[in-house]
């Protein structure tokens, strides 16, 4: 009876055990996804965000405040890179109920508080929906520049006059993205 109950309490323990590991691998769980084309031999690496979050804060109606979301992608010939990628190209997408950029937008990055590396001007296109608009600015990201980006400390983009402040997690992935860049 005795080793019946040691047996019951080690398989609890175990079960509790895998549930928290379980539980760790969900909060670490990358949203980097690479897809390889093997018709065409090139692979892409994609990131997609939600960054907008961080003005909705401090405003109550949370309808007029616009949701950003990132798009980072990059792609290279066959299944890794035999040589650095040159560029990650940045898409960023508010949608609002109102226009909120109207135009192309300066893009700045903030690292470690400290320096600042001035990215470029943005494209621009819109999108009028019924209910809301879609505008789009994309950018394309030198090598350099985001290996310096996962280097920092801290990361935080300049979108025109717009702050986008990244999680721990969305920091993260920015990281391991970069890091897929090169061999």
């Amino acid at each position: 009876m005795k080793a019946v109950k040691s047996i019951i309490i080690v398989t609890a323990i175990l079960a509790v055990g895998g549930m928290v590991l379980a539980a760790q691998d969900k909060k670490t769980k990358s949203n980097v996804k690479s897809k390889f084309d093997k018709g065409k031999n090139v692979t892409t690496v994609t990131l997609k965000t939600g960054i907008g979050g961080a003005t909705s804060r401090e405003v109550t109606n949370t309808g007029e405040v616009p949701q950003i979301d990132m798009e980072v992608s990059f792609s290279y010939p066959g299944e890794a890179p035999a040589k650095p990628v040159d560029t990650a190209n940045f898409k960023f997408k508010s949608t609002s109920r109102y226009p909120v950029f109207q135009r192309s937008q300066n893009l700045m990055a903030v690292l470690d508080d400290d320096r600042a590396i001035e990215i470029g001007g943005t494209s621009y296109k819109s999108n009028s929906q019924t209910f809301y608009m879609e505008e789009i600015m994309e950018i394309a990201i030198p090598h350099e520049a985001m290996k310096k980006f996962s280097e920092a400390k801290t990361l935080k983009f300049f979108l025109g006059v717009r702050e986008i402040k990244f999680r721990d997690d969305q920091f993260s992935d920015l990281r391991e993205l970069a890091g897929r860049m090169a061999p």
